[in-house]
C-alpha cells in the first residue's frame, strides 16, 4: 500500500515538474527565439516614400536589440508621428513611419533647395521644387531635423497669414524688408514685429482703398510700406 502512495506521488510530483517546465518553455522560448535570429536589413518607408538618411536608424543587429533600439530612437524623434515594426522572414525589419508633415517651405537662393517646414517647427526634408509656399531667402544654413529659428517664424506667419487672406505663394526677404505682391501691388513689411499687427493694417489698407471712392484710389497705388511707424503709400 504504501509501494503505491510512493509511486503516486512521485508520479504528481513528475507531472507537475513536466507542466512547470513546459510553461518556462511556452514563456522563455519566443524570447530565445527573438535573441537568437538576426537582422541583416532595416526596410523603412513613410508616407512619403523612402525615410529619409537624417534618421540615422540601425541597419544590423539581433531581433530583440535591434527591435529595442529602433523604439527607443524613433519615440525620441519628434520628426515621427508614429511607426510600426514588423519581421520580415528570414532576416530584415520592417519600418513603417509617419513623418512629420511639411506645411511650408524655405527657399535657399545660393543652393536653389527647398527645406520643408513640419507642424512641429523643424526641418523635416529637402527637395528641388516645392508645391506649397514659401519663403525666399539668401544663406540658409538649417539641415534636416534642425529646428527654425524665431526670425523664419515671424516670416511663416506672415506667409501663412497673406496665403490664407490673399492667396500669396511666396515672400522674400530682401536686407531690411520683407516683400510680397498683392492685387499687383508691391507690400514692403519689416523683416520683424507682430505679425498678425501687420497682417490686420494690411487688410485695413486693402479694404479702405477699396471702398473709398474719395481721397486716394486703389489704382493710384503702387506700393504698401509698413516699415515705419506711419504706413507710407506710393
Amino acid at each position: 500500500m504504501r509501494r503505491k502512495v510512493k509511486a503516486a506521488f512521485k508520479l504528481n510530483i513528475f507531472k507537475i515538474l513536466s507542466i512547470v517546465v513546459l510553461v518556462l518553455i511556452i514563456l522563455f522560448l519566443p524570447l530565445f527565439i527573438q535573441r537568437v535570429i538576426k537582422i541583416n536589413k532595416v526596410e523603412c518607408l513613410s508616407q512619403f516614400g523612402t525615410c529619409p538618411d537624417y534618421l540615422n536608424l540601425p541597419q544590423n543587429g539581433d531581433y530583440l536589440n535591434l527591435k529595442k533600439i529602433l523604439k527607443d530612437s524613433l519615440e525620441k524623434n519628434v520628426l515621427v508621428n508614429g511607426y510600426l515594426i514588423q519581421y520580415k522572414f528570414p532576416d530584415i525589419l520592417k519600418l513603417d513611419l509617419i513623418l512629420d508633415t511639411p506645411t511650408y517651405a524655405v527657399y535657399d537662393i545660393n543652393s536653389k533647395k527647398y527645406y520643408f517646414v513640419g507642424t512641429k517647427d523643424k526641418i523635416v526634408s529637402e527637395g528641388g521644387n516645392s508645391d506649397l509656399a514659401y519663403i525666399k531667402v539668401d544663406n540658409f544654413n538649417l539641415k534636416a531635423g534642425d529646428l527654425i529659428s524665431d526670425d523664419i517664424s515671424y516670416l511663416a506667419k506672415i506667409l501663412k497669414g497673406a496665403n490664407y487672406l490673399y492667396g500669396v505663394n511666396f515672400i522674400e526677404v530682401k536686407k531690411s524688408e520683407v516683400i510680397f505682391k498683392l492685387e499687383g501691388k508691391t507690400v514692403r513689411l519689416p523683416t520683424s514685429g507682430d505679425a498678425d499687427y501687420l497682417l490686420g493694417s494690411v487688410r485695413l489698407i486693402f479694404s479702405r482703398l477699396n471702398e473709398n471712392p474719395q481721397g486716394i484710389r486703389m489704382e493710384d497705388v503702387q506700393e504698401i510700406d509698413l516699415r515705419f511707424k506711419n504706413p507710407i503709400l506710393r
